[in-house]
């Protein structure tokens, strides 16, 4: 079976459904992978492949993803990517050290909006399994790396620090509020 994402995150940070993959089945996105002490992470979450050239490659002419390198040098006809989109990270945590064609702020912002998102709908979600393939695959895959502004681990102190304050928002809502009956308290 070939390996796809269920949902893509265009530049932008609109998500689509990975063609020819039905949301209702499984996706073997992550491939060989291990989290928690699971092995073939593909069984138990979904994966969204964000669009982004991730760990490039910097030689005289400028920087290159994977796809357009051969034998350390860019191939015929290939144009270096805009500088100025990438940055260079020490190894910290899972980030590899390296060069990296950033993120958008878009796709960075819909990410956090996401999970947030599945944290209200799905009791199930859990914070703790929002990994990157370079968590889960690290002999292999070096993505999110420094595409991401932070590391996951620093992603996913982001996204519970969000959560406690909107836990905390709700329950200082539930307490202003006024009953139908006009006296305060809650509904």
């Amino acid at each position: 079976m070939k390996e796809l994402a269920c949902l893509v995150m265009d530049q932008a940070g609109g998500l689509h459904r990975a063609k020819n993959q039905p949301l209702n089945q499984r996706a073997p996105h992550a491939g060989k992978s291990s989290w928690d002490g699971r092995n073939d992470i593909s069984k138990y979450c979904m994966g969204i492949e964000v669009v982004c050239p991730g760990k490039v490659e910097l030689v005289k002419s400028g920087f290159y993803p994977w796809w357009q390198m051969k034998d350390g040098k860019s191939v015929p006809g290939a144009k270096p990517l805009d500088d100025v989109l990438v940055r260079t990270t020490p190894s910290k945590d899972n980030t590899a050290a390296g060069h990296y064609y950033r993120f958008t702020t878009a796709q960075e912002k819909a990410l956090h909006a996401f999970v947030m998102w599945q944290l209200e709908v799905n009791p199930e979600f859990s914070i703790s399994w929002v990994v990157g393939h370079d968590e889960i695959s690290s002999d292999r895959k070096t993505d999110p790396g420094g595409s991401l502004s932070m590391t996951m681990p620093a992603f996913r102190n982001k996204l519970q620090q969000s959560l406690n304050d909107l836990k905390r928002r709700k329950k200082d809502l539930k307490l202003k509020t006024w009953a139908p009956d006009g006296k305060r308290g809650q509904f």
